[in-house]
């Protein structure tokens, strides 16, 4: 993952997570775990819509930074339900 993509990960975090959240992602990036800081971000960008903290918009916009298609997005979400 390059440094560009990193910041872009990180800023997405900054805005959606805890100070703690926002450290586990950190360490997902440094383990170069891309997807799994994405399904991280994807979560929570998830849980600010739910709860109001974000509107539509600015959902649409992490969900693009993030870059996951909408089928891959149902299917991370799936997965992060069941544990899988």
């Amino acid at each position: 993952m390059d440094e560009e993509r990193k910041t872009e990960l990180l800023k997405i975090a900054e805005k959606v997570l805890s100070e703690e959240g926002q450290r586990d992602v950190e360490e997902l990036i440094d383990l170069d775990e891309e997807d799994g800081a994405k399904n991280y971000l994807l979560g929570a960008v998830d849980r600010n819509l739910q709860e109001g903290d974000l509107s539509h918009e600015e959902a649409a916009a992490y969900y693009q930074s993030l870059q996951v298609n909408p089928a891959r997005a149902e299917r991370m979400r799936q997965n992060n339900t069941t544990g899988h």
